[in-house]
C-alpha cells in the first residue's frame, strides 16, 4: 500500500525542517570555531 500524496508531502516537510535545523546548527558550530581561531591568533600575535 502506498502512501497518500499528503502523507508524502508532510514527511518531505519534515525532512526539509530538518535539514535546515541541522544546516543552521552547523553554522553555530562554524562561527564558534572560526571565533576560536581568532582568538587564538590575535594570542599568538601578542606573543611575536
Amino acid at each position: 500500500m502506498c502512501a497518500s500524496p499528503d502523507k508524502r508531502q508532510a514527511a518531505r516537510g519534515r525532512d526539509i525542517k530538518d535539514l535546515i535545523t541541522r544546516s543552521g546548527d552547523e553554522v553555530t558550530s562554524g562561527v564558534k570555531l572560526v571565533t576560536q581561531t581568532g582568538e587564538a591568533l590575535e594570542r599568538v600575535k601578542l606573543q611575536i
